[in-house]
């Protein structure tokens, strides 16, 4: 029967409170309860909830994971788990009494103490999870979670523990180079490595990730300093990983001798800001073992393949010295390279393209490496501009073989041709010039450039080599280009607009223009200009040069050979001094309308077409000029009455002109003044030219023939234009004139 305790004050010592008490001892003791009653009504913990308590305590603290039964560990403490990987359940030893207790390698809970009560139990990992979480490394616990550090330095000594991704707040500024890393799955030497690939403090290997790489996350400022090296890596990285390369807009990194080769295969441009020319120029940095010779280069591309975006460079011409081997890209070799430039303020060429083994003087063996031979299928837009008129070419293509051009330059060529502040006669737009015969330069497309304010020898140019001294054995081939190309005030000698040398397939149209009149009394400027060039079409427009052109009249560069042959040239020339000069033509048909004549400084004789010989080695040579057909006509009113001359073979300098093959035809000289008295020939000298119709010689008002020196040949006719005409024409048999057709 229970004893009913009495309600007397602690402590009692009444019978029934002793005998009561004695039973909740074994309660207190025995019982699985979590709580007993006291005699108060109360409640109180058992052993059993005591225990309950602290293992609650201990939970709430976090249990503290040791290692599993396959692996082996030893439990030291309550909060001590180990984990059973056959089934991911963790368990607990739940007789604390008997701890430590070792759990050997290979074994589980059952062959280590059975799962039950004082052995084994299972626990709950969630909520402890939970509160690791909310720690501040908490995400570290997470495979696929992200470790935020503020700069690369602390990733490269952070431990991310299962973390799938580091993240960078900046590179050694916050906000700035930002950067996201993902775990690569190689170990390597703790905290080593670069903005690419570094091991953190455990040596885990990470990657950094993204479509693009900004320069900025490779450390580099924009501070002015030299940044090649960081450049360097930050492109080496690009090309590796396949992510493009980025510049952020109003950013510059100054370089010299970066290096893009094979290793680059396919790399992406996306440049807003501007890769800065550094240093003065004086030698080459990093130079390719194949690229020899003193240029210096800002960027190499050598033998690269498939390159892509656009590159932006600031040549920095302020800083350099006064030397034309000065470039901002130099391009060896290459395979489907297709490339936007722009560039500023260059001292040089802006691109300089060029076969891999660079200026060699013999021909290279075939390279088994396509990219290691010349360019091939290259593309390229260009945009350069000076603020001043400095540097040489915006493009300088030295060989090739299929190539497309197309873009801008602005005040290219030098101002200042020589003395210290100057670097010699320099061309200024696009240039196609090989150094040697073997330097093949083999189809051009250019489908629109345009060159505002040229140099020396014009905003577009061809000048080739030749294999021995025939004329269809050169080595620029294939050129087809809609150009427009402007000059400001010519400051140097003989200045092309456009100049087309040794050079054949060629189909070129456009415009050369000069914004002003020529200022020099000795010096000459020329809108176009053409040697040795075959089987070509050209149709050019050209405005205020000294003189409209000079075709097959002289070598410029020591070659000896003129000729132009196969090929039609039809110009139109507005407001120029001087008109036309033909020399060594063979099959060639030339249609020239020549209007509205400007006076300029100079002295000599004008005139609208001139054929005289050719000029080369110093000296005046024997010229035949042969299967040639001239259609010319002249107009501007009173503009013309300065002229000396319609059409005339130089009456010193004569050419050989074979009068069965030679043809003046559809012709208008009407305007041209005649009056031999005054040294003013309509025609002079053309006594070997069958004469077709040409109003203002062989029709024209009245019906005489006109009078001067050798201008008729034999079978030459005039028409009778006048109302009372007796016959219809007059035919020249040699010596005199003689009427046929009689109307009468």
């Amino acid at each position: 029967m229970a004893t009913t305790p009495t309600n007397l004050s602690v402590p009692s010592e009444s019978p029934r409170d002793l005998k009561f008490n004695a039973g909740k001892i074994d309660e207190f003791v025995t019982s699985l309860a979590l709580q007993y009653i006291d005699r108060f009504g109360d409640a109180h913990y058992t052993i059993e909830g005591l225990k309950a308590l602290v293992l609650q305590q201990i939970y709430n603290l976090g249990w503290n994971p040791v290692g599993s039964f396959q692996g082996g560990a030893t439990v030291s403490s309550a909060g001590d788990i180990i984990q059973d990987e056959t089934n991911g359940v963790w368990y607990r030893w739940d007789d604390l009494s008997s701890l430590p207790k070792a759990v050997p390698a290979g074994s589980t809970p059952g062959s280590t103490g059975g799962i039950g009560e004082g052995k084994w139990l299972a626990v709950d990992v969630n909520d402890v999870l939970r509160k690791d979480l909310q720690g501040s490394n908490g995400s570290t616990l997470i495979g696929g979670s992200v470790y935020v550090v503020d700069y690369f330095s602390d990733a490269k000594v952070a431990n991310a523990g299962k973390s799938k991704y580091i993240m960078t707040r900046g590179h050694h500024a916050l906000g700035v180079g930002a950067g996201t890393y993902i775990r690569n799955g190689t170990t390597g030497v703790p905290s080593s490595g670069t903005e690419y690939k570094f091991f953190d403090s455990t040596g885990s290997g990470w990657t950094l990730t993204g479509m693009s790489y900004d320069c900025q996350q490779f450390g580099v400022n924009g501070d002015g300093t030299n940044e090649t090296a960081k450049v360097q890596l930050w492109l080496d990285s690009c090309a590796d990983y396949h992510a493009r390369a980025y510049i952020k807009e109003s950013f510059s990194a100054s370089v010299v001798g970066v290096v893009l080769n094979s290793s680059h295969k396919g790399l992406q441009f996306d440049f807003r800001g501007w890769l800065k020319f550094f240093g003065d120029g004086s030698a080459p940095v990093n130079a390719p073992s194949n690229v020899t010779g003193s240029a210096c280069f800002a960027v190499y591309m050598n033998g690269c393949t498939s390159l892509s975006g656009q590159i932006n460079i600031d040549g920095n011409r302020s800083a350099k010295i006064y030397s034309e081997q000065i470039h901002n890209i130099g391009m060896f070799g290459g395979v489907d390279n297709n490339l936007t430039l722009n560039f500023i303020e260059s001292r040089g060429d802006g691109v300089y393209v060029n076969h891999h083994k660079a200026n060699v003087s013999t021909p290279p063996a075939v390279d088994s490496v396509a990219a290691n031979n010349f360019p091939t299928r290259l593309k390229l837009r260009i945009n350069s501009v000076n603020s001043s008129f400095d540097g040489r070419n915006a493009v300088s293509l030295i060989a090739y073989k299929g190539c497309e051009v197309s873009g801008m330059s602005s005040q290219h060529g030098n101002g200042t041709p020589s003395g210290s502040t100057g670097i010699g006669k320099q061309p200024g737009g696009l240039d196609v010039e090989p150094n040697y015969y073997w330097q093949s330069c083999y189809d051009l497309v250019v489908p629109s450039w345009i060159s505002d304010g040229a140099g020396w020898t014009g905003g577009f140019s061809l000048v080739g080599k030749i294999n021995g001294t025939d004329s269809f054995d050169v080595n620029i081939r294939g050129v087809i280009a809609n150009i427009e190309c402007t000059q400001s005030i010519p400051n140097d000698s003989v200045r092309y607009g456009v100049a087309l040398q040794y050079a054949r397939d060629i189909d070129i149209r456009g415009v050369s223009r000069c914004l002003t009149n020529n200022p020099y009394s000795t010096f000459k400027s020329c809108g176009v200009m053409a040697t040795c060039i075959s089987n070509f079409n050209v149709e050019i427009d050209i405005v205020r040069f000294e003189r409209v052109g000079e075709i097959a009249c002289e070598d410029v560069i020591n070659q000896a050979v003129t000729m132009c042959s196969n090929g039609k040239l039809s110009i139109k020339a507005t407001n120029c001094h001087n008109g036309l000069s033909l020399s060594a033509l063979d099959n060639v048909n030339v249609d020239l309308f020549f209007t509205v004549p400007v006076t300029m400084s100079g002295s000599g004789d004008r005139g609208v077409v001139q054929y005289i010989q050719s000029y080369f080695n110093g000296a005046f040579q024997a010229t035949n000029i042969q299967h040639h057909t001239l259609k010319v006509s002249a107009s501007g009113g009173t503009t013309l009455t300065s002229l000396n001359y319609g059409v005339r073979v130089h009456p010193t300098n004569t050419p050989t002109v074979f009068r069965d093959t030679c043809t003046i035809n559809e012709s208008d000289l009407t305007a041209v003044p005649h009056d031999t008295s005054n040294n003013k020939n309509r025609l002079l000298g053309t006594v070997n030219f069958q004469k077709g119709i040409i109003y203002g010689a062989t029709k024209k008002v009245g019906d005489d023939a006109i009078s001067g020196t050798n201008i008729w040949g034999a079978g030459d006719t005039i028409w009778h234009q006048s109302s009372s005409a007796t016959h219809a024409g007059k035919r020249y048999n040699g010596t005199s004139w003689q009427n046929f057709g009689n109307l009468v």
